[in-house]
């Protein structure tokens, strides 16, 4: 894939998937409207591109190359929670997900709202305490959209998993929200 790609933000349209081509300096934009995009990640064969959608708990496909090039559908959808970084160690290994926090039906429901009432409340929202929830998870994800593993902690003293890497057999957790890093062995095979 000549260029690079990035995520942007637009004013109306949620964010955007950008690809700036070598040589240039104009964005081509390649894939409009995401909600709140937050990971990105490559498939192994570099035919596709994975996006986590955070608040709509999914993960989109955008076609690189191939009968399909230019285009989306979703990859995986309705997540257990909220996805975060994505993270290819491998390249034949599985996409590794950071679940921010688990999925909670109030705010599934504020998703399928109108604009006007996301705003205010995330209006109100940004006066409230935040604790995040003592449920931590990641999981992985084949190149078909196939969950491999689904690694889930309830009660933990380690919270909100933003970022998940695996090396030398353990995954690496790390949080917006805490000091450290989390380091767990990461299961074996498919």
């Amino acid at each position: 894939m000549a260029g690079r790609t990035g995520l942007s933000r637009h004013r109306r349209r949620g964010l955007s998937l950008l690809r700036l081509a070598p040589g240039s300096d104009t964005p081509e934009v390649l894939l409009d409207g995401l909600q709140f995009a937050n990971g990105l990640a490559l498939s192994a064969d570099g035919s596709f591109l994975v996006v986590a959608e955070t608040s709509e708990c999914r993960l989109t496909r955008y076609w690189l190359t191939g009968p399909r090039a230019g285009r989306s559908e979703p990859f995986v959808e309705n997540l257990p929670g909220m996805p975060d970084t994505l993270w290819r160690g491998a390249p034949d290994g599985p996409v590794w997900v950071a679940l921010a926090g688990p999925r909670v039906p109030p705010l599934d429901l504020l998703h399928r709202a109108a604009p006007a009432v996301r705003r205010t409340a995330a209006r109100v929202a940004v006066r409230a305490p935040f604790r995040p929830p003592g449920t931590i998870g990641v999981l992985a994800v084949d190149d078909t959209g196939q969950v491999v593993h689904h690694l889930v902690r309830r009660h933990s003293r380690f919270r909100m998993v933003t970022s998940v890497c695996e090396t030398g057999g353990r995954l690496v957790l790390g949080s917006l929200w805490e000091r450290g890093v989390a380091v767990c062995e990461a299961p074996a095979g498919k």
